[in-house]
């Protein structure tokens, strides 16, 4: 990757140049990152609801409300 970065005239880096292919392909790998993270998400609240069921801290749904939800 052929990154540029930009400075003031102290020489402190103020930004950062990446060729266009590259910020595509970093933006693409981002997204389904973003994707895996609420699944991840979802899963751990739903076996934290049935570790809650458990416990008898929460009652279960009727499947037709999950499937509206």
């Amino acid at each position: 990757m052929n990154i540029q970065y930009l400075t003031d005239e102290k020489g402190h880096q103020t930004a950062v140049v990446v060729p266009i292919r590259d910020w595509a392909r970093l933006t693409s790998e981002a997204e389904k990152f973003h994707k895996k993270e609420f699944l991840f998400q979802d899963i751990r609240a739903s076996f934290q609801e049935i570790e809650d069921f458990k416990a008898g801290k929460k009652s279960l749904q009727p499947i037709e409300t999950l499937f509206n939800d």
